[in-house]
């Protein structure tokens, strides 16, 4: 078993090796079994997380309303 602080370092050792991480700061055990919908999930909300800012940014700028 691996020890990561770093949530995306976590999934990558648990894709690569194939063995359980435990991520300190989600407090989240990966494992082989749940690795590649973690990483499906995450891509996700980084998608959602930067359509948020850009927006965001868009509306600061008055060009989106």
């Amino acid at each position: 078993m691996f020890f990561e602080s770093d949530y995306d370092q976590a999934l990558e050792i648990c894709r690569l090796s194939g063995k359980p991480v435990f991520c300190v700061d989600k407090r989240e055990m990966i494992t082989g079994d749940n690795v590649l919908e973690k990483i499906v999930n995450r891509n996700r909300e980084w998608r959602v997380t930067f359509k948020r800012v850009v927006k965001k940014i868009l509306k600061k700028i008055n060009y989106v309303e």
